[in-house]
Parts: C-alpha cells; sequence; structure tokens
C-alpha cells in the first residue's frame, strides 16, 4: 500500500519539476519532513486478523528531486519512523516499532525508468522487510522483482 502512495507522490513531483523546470537548467529541490503524527485503523495485520488503531510518526522524511537539462529526473523519498499498534482485542499487547524506507525513481531522456524500493520494520520479536525493483525501456517491463518477508509472528 505505502507503495502505491510513494509512486504517486513520485509522478506528482515529476509532473511539478517538469512544469516548473526549463529544459536547458538542472533543477533540484529538497523537502524535509519532521515530527508529523497520525492514526490509521487496520482490520488485520500481517500475522492475521487483528485489528489495531496505529499511530505513526515520522521522525525524518526526506524528499528530494532533480532534473537534469537533458530531461533526466530523479526523485528520492527517504523516511524513519515509529508506531504504536493498540490491538483491539485486549487479549493482544500493543506493539511498538521502528520502521525505515527509501523510495528512488529515475527516468531517463531515452526512455529508462527505474524504481526502486526498500522497507524495514522492526517490531518487537519480528522483522518485516520488503525490496523491490522495477525497470521499464520504451514503457516495457524489463526487470520487476518484489520479495518481501516476515518472521516472528506469535
Amino acid at each position: 500500500m505505502k507503495k502505491i502512495y510513494l509512486l504517486m507522490a513520485a509522478l506528482t513531483a515529476l509532473v511539478l519539476t517538469a512544469v516548473a523546470a526549463p529544459a536547458s537548467a538542472a533543477t533540484t529541490s529538497t523537502v524535509v519532513i519532521q515530527g508529523v503524527t497520525f492514526t490509521e485503523f487496520f482490520p488485520d495485520d500481517l500475522c492475521g486478523p487483528r485489528a489495531s488503531y496505529v499511530t505513526f510518526t515520522i521522525d525524518t522524511e526526506v524528499l528530494h528531486t532533480t532534473q537534469l537539462a537533458d530531461g533526466s529526473f530523479s526523485f528520492v523519498d527517504a523516511s524513519t519512523g515509529t508506531y504504536h499498534a493498540d490491538y483491539v482485542d485486549p487479549a493482544l499487547p500493543d506493539q511498538d516499532s521502528r520502521q525505515v524506507g527509501a523510495f528512488h525513481v529515475t527516468l531517463t531522456p531515452g526512455g529508462t525508468l527505474v524504481i526502486s524500493y526498500t522497507f524495514h520494520d522492526f517490531p518487537t520479536g519480528m522483522r518485516i522487510w520488503q525490496r523491490y525493483h522495477f525497470t521499464g525501456m520504451d514503457g516495457k517491463p524489463v526487470i520487476e522483482r518484489d520479495i518481501m518477508g516476515f518472521t516472528g509472528c506469535p
């Protein structure tokens, strides 16, 4: 799910950068987000039907775009944060965790698109990770690999 949001953010940044940047100059933009907190409800988690309210805190998120004079474009989103899962079932203990992630998109004037995403989550007693890579040329996928795993469900 987060991958979809990040892809949408990358594409939005691409459009905004392409509109704002003259073709003859390199343009960069960096936005730093810190201390944002929000809560979401989830009906289940990786371990099964364990409904919870999860409060996320973004410690630091850095969004960086670069567009070069040749039309190349790069978007990077790197973030660290924590979250607290408050399970609806009182028999399940609350869970605190730390997560880190990095998302990168590169577009070239020759029609090559490269997307990579790495995510690690470190809840107590568990380990969750994802690594995603996509390379496309001329609108066709050349490489796509998505590895996701987790260990430690009670």
